[in-house]
């Protein structure tokens, strides 16, 4: 087997593959009407700590919009739907 010959393929079906998901991250965000993108900080509107986007999902029972971030040394990850998100920082009381 040309080893040299099968890295490129795999490396090109990576690409491709990336590729298809940016693709598939684009229509899901342009269905659902975000105002967001991956890597935007957000808040819950009713408070809490600051989360990463990281991914979009078609509309499911549990949300649109993936979201990580860290409590303490822990990684944590919360589903919701983009409605329920903001840029920014609400007045917590």
């Amino acid at each position: 087997m040309d080893t040299q010959k099968f890295d490129g393929n795999l490396s090109q079906e990576l690409i491709d593959s990336a590729k298809d998901l940016s693709k598939a991250e684009k229509i899901v965000k342009a269905e659902n009407n975000s105002q967001f993108s991956i890597g935007d900080v957000v808040y819950l509107k009713s408070g809490g700590p600051p989360m990463t986007i990281n991914s979009f999902y078609d509309q499911t029972l549990y949300g649109d919009v993936g979201c990580v971030w860290f409590d303490y040394s822990e990684l944590k990850h919360l589903c919701t739907h983009s409605n329920c998100l903001t840029l920014e920082k609400p007045n917590e009381q």
